[in-house]
């Protein structure tokens, strides 16, 4: 028989098990700056841009996009790529691939009727040989007007959703949608990976290309070859406004200077030699630019060897 005492120490801790049993699980105090590892990243959260492949072979990856930088680099190398396909697969092809590359449409002339001397017949010989000609003339113009279509349907193919919505809101598009015009349609291209807008009034938009230019230098992550398309690709941009680089009167009157032209011929050279003279004033100004924006830590001593 048990005592009294024994009894309500007994009672006491079934009373102290049944309440442990039923409290709620202890939780670790909360310990300020603690990180949580456990902690679920958000769904978004660091998602990268998903890189647009297109569907043609041999052109996946030479897209054309917007919203990164290196799109602007990369617009040359799909241009090129683009124009060695269409060179190697469409008939009357180089002639296309190079107008893709220059963006210029060639001038293709019909030759005239060859007129015979003065008291002569004409020579049934040259007569045939103009025939010949025209012929190919007007079969080299029906297959570029051609492949000028179908280089159309090829780019615009290469071009990410993003950037169609901005190519559709730009003035330009509806007539390059009309005449259906690849060298149009790359124009309003590269203005957009490159970062510019065709609504900016045009003063605006050439100082806005010209100092994005004039600002552009390569990062220590940035290889060189990327660097010089990046940089191609905006100068082209600032030039499609109208801009130009090393145009400057006293450059051009120095090269001209250089090359024989003196007096009152500086006022006036010839159109030959100031057209020579401009080009070699523009590629040493823009070599001048490539070379202020490298990398210091990897062509530090190439500018000072150059006093830049």
């Amino acid at each position: 028989m048990c005592s009294d005492g024994t009894k309500e120490r007994k009672d006491s801790k079934e009373k102290m098990t049944e309440s442990s049993e039923n409290r709620p699980p202890a939780v670790a105090p909360k310990i300020e700056g603690k990180k949580n590892f456990n902690r679920k990243p958000a769904r978004h959260a660091g998602l990268a841009k998903k890189e647009f492949v297109s569907k043609v072979v041999g052109l996946e990856s030479h897209t054309f996009d917007v919203g990164e930088a290196k799109y602007a680099a990369k617009y040359q190398k799909s241009v090129d790529a683009i124009a060695n396909h269409i060179q190697k697969d469409y008939k009357g092809g180089p002639e296309m691939a190079q107008a893709i590359r220059d963006l210029e449409l060639p001038v293709i002339n019909v030759p005239t009727y060859p007129v015979p001397t003065a008291g002569a017949l004409l020579d049934p010989g040259a007569e045939y040989l103009w025939r010949h000609d025209v012929t190919e003339a007007k079969k080299r113009i029906t297959q570029l007007a051609e492949n000028l279509k179908r280089a159309y349907a090829l780019i615009i193919g290469q071009c990410s959703e993003d950037l169609l919505g901005k190519i559709k809101g730009s003035s330009d598009y509806p007539a390059a949608d009309t005449d259906q015009d690849a060298v149009k349609l790359l124009l309003i291209i590269r203005g957009y990976c490159c970062k510019f807008d065709d609504h900016q009034q045009s003063v605006v938009a050439l100082e806005s290309a010209k100092h994005r230019v004039s600002t552009f230098y390569q990062s220590s992550e940035m290889t060189a070859s990327d660097y010089l398309e990046f940089f191609k690709a905006l100068v082209g941009v600032m030039e499609t406004y109208g801009g130009a680089f090393g145009n400057e009167p006293g450059l051009i009157r120095a090269e001209l200077i250089k090359r024989g032209v003196t007096g009152a011929n500086l006022l006036a050279p010839d159109p030959a030699i100031l057209k020579a003279a401009t080009t070699t004033c523009r590629e040493q100004y823009l070599s001048a630019m490539v070379l202020q924006g490298s990398d210091n830590s990897r062509f530090y001593q190439l500018k000072t060897d150059s006093c830049l």
